[in-house]
C-alpha cells in the first residue's frame, strides 16, 4: 500500500509542475485513460528507475493528448479503454538507455522484457533509440504520423480477413477510432 500511495503522491506533485507551452499532462485532459509509466519504477527492461521519469505521469503534446481522448471516447462506447506505457521521453532517459546498453552483465530483467534478444538487438531492431525521438523529429524529415498510420491500417486491413470474428470486430473499432 505504501508504494502505491508514494507513487500517487509523486504523480500528483508532478502535476503541479509547469510544462512548456504545447505540452500537457494526459491525466488533465483524459483522466480515465490508464497510465502504466514503468520507467518511473524499477519494473522496466533496465531494472531501475530511469532518469527523467520523476513520477509515473504521462506528458504529451496537447494535440497528441486530445487525439488520445478522441480515441478513448470511441473505445469506451465498446467497453474498451486505452492504457499508455510511455509518453514524452526525456533526453536524460535516452542517455540512460545507452549507458545501460554498455553494461553487458546487467541482465536483471532480460528474461522478462527481452528474452530472445541481445541488448544491441534492442537498438538494431528499433525498440530503443540512441536519441530522443522528440529531438530527432526536429532535425529530420521522417514520415508524418498520418502516413505511418495509413501504412499501419493498410497492413491491418489486409490481414483482417484472415482473423476470427472477434478480433476482426476490434480491428474495425481501431480503424474507426482514427484521430
Amino acid at each position: 500500500m505504501i508504494p502505491l500511495l508514494r507513487a500517487t503522491l509523486l504523480a500528483f506533485s508532478s502535476m503541479l509542475a509547469i510544462l512548456p507551452n504545447g505540452f500537457t499532462y494526459l491525466a488533465s485532459l483524459a483522466p480515465q485513460i490508464r497510465q502504466d509509466i514503468r520507467y518511473a519504477t524499477p519494473n522496466n527492461f533496465t531494472g531501475a528507475r530511469v532518469p527523467g521519469y520523476d513520477a509515473p505521469a504521462c506528458i504529451l503534446t496537447t494535440p497528441a493528448a486530445k487525439a488520445l481522448l478522441r480515441v478513448e471516447r470511441t473505445l469506451l462506447t465498446h467497453y474498451l479503454t486505452l492504457r499508455v506505457y510511455d509518453c514524452y521521453r526525456p533526453e536524460s532517459a535516452v542517455d540512460a538507455f545507452v549507458a545501460w546498453s554498455k553494461r553487458p552483465n546487467d541482465l536483471r530483467n532480460a528474461a522478462l522484457y527481452y528474452p530472445n534478444l541481445s541488448k544491441s538487438g534492442l537498438f538494431a531492431r528499433g525498440y530503443i533509440s540512441e536519441r530522443s525521438r522528440t529531438a530527432a523529429a526536429a532535425r529530420s524529415t521522417s514520415p508524418s504520423t498520418a502516413s505511418l498510420w495509413e501504412r499501419h491500417t493498410t497492413i491491418s486491413i489486409r490481414s483482417r480477413a484472415a482473423m476470427p470474428p472477434c478480433p476482426r470486430k476490434h480491428a474495425r473499432i481501431a480503424c474507426s477510432s482514427r484521430c
